[in-house]
């Protein structure tokens, strides 16, 4: 399940300022107690959040959108391909696709890495766990 209130994680990991880093155990856990789906109350047309929480929709909302493009390409008959939204990939038909991954540190991409679909993730994001 994908939980919209995320945020406070995915900033401590540093992805809205491109730092990239990884938070200690301890920071983790006390942050996941601030992670609480139940806490966003939809009230008519007004979404009401609980104390401390924040949200963000950029996972599932990119994701939907490589979601529609697939169905799209598909449906005007594309058997097989590859979609990049900004890192977020996803690859669709019976193709293995050869990719090359960017190292976070280094010159140059790792060569070699195959996947195949249905596949997704962020491939530039991966540095954080490099």
């Amino acid at each position: 399940m994908f939980d919209i209130t995320v945020e406070p994680l995915v900033r401590a990991w540093g992805f809205y300022d491109d730092s990239c880093r990884v938070p200690d155990s301890a920071a983790v856990a006390q942050l996941r107690q601030r992670v609480d789906y139940r806490q966003v109350m939809v009230r008519e047309d007004t979404v009401v959040l609980g104390d401390s929480v924040r949200i963000d929709l950029g996972g599932i909302a990119v994701g939907f959108a490589v979601d529609r493009a697939v169905a799209i390409l598909r449906s005007g008959g594309v058997k097989e391909g590859l979609i990049d939204a900004g890192g977020d990939i996803r690859v669709f038909g019976d193709r293995v696709w050869r990719v090359g991954i960017k190292h976070p540190r280094e010159q140059g991409l790792t060569p070699g890495v195959e996947v195949a679909g249905p596949g997704g993730g962020n491939i530039r994001r991966l540095r954080a766990v490099l």
